[in-house]
């Protein structure tokens, strides 16, 4: 007898607890097509984007109902960039942190290779690069640590490690970025060796050849609306470009014809270990 109550408040309980996820469900929801609403009739652009993406990243409604979680320029590397959606849902949770331990790049780290390291990566990417996260405004430092690592193997230099670096030594302009003088006189901390190159097909084709990775500032286009530093690290068997986009793992798959850099490039900088 004992054994039929058990079960039956064994069921009962499973019962509520299914009824209640399905209401918690359902306010979820009800509250997200409420906000949803609002946005819509608002001029928020990029809370649009989002709420015109929700129903492909389901994560994109955690962060609509949370929204005063999510500092605003989370909020909008979110709308611009679908591939930190992930990056972005879970910055409450990095608050949320006490200690972190510290960063190792081992595993990125390949002999002979630039690794791509990006952004909006969670062991640096929630950090603060001034008054920004590096996961939104780090692409000089995250750059410049992929060519680093890759030319001289030291696997303590990080994205995180160089962002410090150009902060305490005054390449960051706020609300502006990295400064190209890092690229020659701070690249040296590093262990490494830039000069600024002409923007020529035969310049860039002959150093990466040669087993020297550039970086370029590039301007509005292919990679960028406003600015953004990449690295183009090799060729490929076809004769284009491999690049390594600190801000895209996507656009970093691709080979790039050089017409692209010829275009859109603002200057270029050649690496080789000191």
């Amino acid at each position: 007898m004992q054994n039929k109550y058990k079960l039956k408040y064994a069921i009962l309980f499973i019962l509520i607890t299914v009824m209640a996820f399905i209401a918690y469900s359902m306010l979820v929801e009800y509250n997200y097509e409420k906000l949803k609403s609002n946005i819509l009739n608002t001029n928020d652009i990029n809370k649009k984007i989002l709420v015109e993406n929700s129903k492909e990243y389901p994560k994109i409604k955690q962060i609509l109902n949370n929204i005063n979680l999510y500092p605003i320029s989370l909020v909008n590397l979110a709308s611009n960039n679908i591939e930190a959606i992930d990056f972005v849902a879970d910055y409450p949770k990095y608050t949320k942190k006490i200690v972190r331990g510290d960063i190792s790049v081992k595993e990125d780290y390949k002999k002979g290779e630039i690794p791509l390291f990006l952004q909006w990566d969670k062991r640096w990417g929630y950090d603060k690069y001034g008054d920004e996260f590096i996961a939104v405004n780090g692409c000089g430092p995250t750059s410049l640590a992929m060519v680093a690592v890759g030319l001289t193997g030291n696997t303590d230099i990080n994205p995180k490690a160089v962002a410090n670096y150009s902060r305490k030594n005054g390449y960051l302009v706020n609300k502006v970025g990295t400064k190209w003088s890092i690229m020659i006189e701070g690249a040296k901390h590093f262990g490494i060796m830039g000069r600024e190159i002409s923007l020529s097909e035969s310049i860039i084709i002959s150093n990466l050849q040669n087993g020297h990775p550039i970086i370029a500032s590039m301007g509005s286009g292919e990679f960028t609306s406003e600015g953004h530093f990449i690295v183009l690290s090799g060729i490929s068997n076809d004769g284009k470009i491999i690049v390594n986009d600190s801000n895209s793992k996507i656009k970093s798959e691709k080979t790039w014809d050089i017409d692209v850099f010829m275009k859109e490039s603002k200057n270029l900088w050649a690496f080789d270990r000191i």
